[in-house]
């Protein structure tokens, strides 16, 4: 057990920044989706003219999506779903592993799943 856990209030109270992260890599992810089908013909097209202008804004929006995934992986965050927003907070209940689990838009973590049972097995936490 090498890796951060999480108090339910310490997911709670790290919440806020993680919900900004998730949404700047949703929405980076929104990005690239859209511009990969003009990528190809405009590096074909670019070959003799010297400028790629939807390659510079795909590499933008990469960047952004690398920058807030990892600054979630630092936090101790495991991201699952990059395009749902969902995402798990390694912690501790009744003494073994598990997963707090949120997705984008919900409120707040309401949610807990065994660590192999994965989003089928989220199972609401008591309040």
């Amino acid at each position: 057990m090498n890796e951060k856990l999480f108090t339910l209030a310490e997911a709670r109270a790290a919440l806020p920044r993680v919900r900004k992260l998730v949404e700047a890599m949703m929405e980076s992810r929104k990005r690239i989706v859209v511009l990969q089908p003009e990528l190809w013909p405009a590096i074909e097209a670019a070959a003799g003219n010297g400028g790629v202008p939807v390659a510079g804004e795909l590499i933008r929006w990469s960047e952004q999506l690398r920058a807030s995934f990892q600054e979630l992986t630092a936090m101790g965050i495991h991201v699952q779903d990059v395009g749902r927003g969902l995402i798990d907070f390694p912690a501790l209940r009744d003494g073994h592993e598990i997963y707090l689990c949120w997705m984008h838009p919900e409120p707040e973590i309401g949610w807990w799943h065994e660590m192999d049972a994965g989003f089928a097995g989220r199972r609401p936490l008591e309040a």
